[in-house]
């Protein structure tokens, strides 16, 4: 019989006994759960290895291509992905479009219509160099 049910005052040990442990703390969490925390906080690393990168010779053309993004800003390598690739072109296209700058003259829209005109032709020339592969 329990202290309650005899009318005894309760024990010291049933009033503090141990709560159980949270399923979540200590690695009992769902396989899917801890993964979603591992990718959750960085550690994606070690689930998911980097794919090896591309290794191709460019021509002169290509590297001048390559170069000239680079000048304007796109941090590219020649083992880019095709992936990278459009980010870096999108964000150019992004800060030097010539209808993305408000309040600039004349003269400065003209030089940036050119420099967009020159990225996309650069970007094309890169591009058809992926999408062959």
């Amino acid at each position: 019989m329990t202290a309650q049910a005899t009318g005894a005052a309760p024990s010291a040990e049933s009033c503090f006994a141990p709560a159980p442990p949270h399923p979540f703390l200590f690695g009992g969490a769902p396989a899917l759960a801890r993964a979603r925390a591992v990718f959750a906080f960085g550690a994606a690393a070690r689930w998911f290895p980097e794919r090896p990168r591309p290794v191709r010779a460019l021509t002169g053309a290509q590297q001048q291509s390559l170069e000239s993004l680079n000048a304007l800003g796109a941090q590219l390598t020649s083992g880019f992905t095709g992936q990278e690739l459009r980010r870096a072109y999108r964000w150019l296209a992004h800060r030097v479009h010539p209808d993305r700058q408000h309040g600039c003259g004349e003269s400065e829209r003209a030089h940036r219509a050119r420099l967009f005109i020159a990225a996309t032709a650069y970007y094309r020339r890169l591009l058809a160099l992926v999408d062959a592969h």
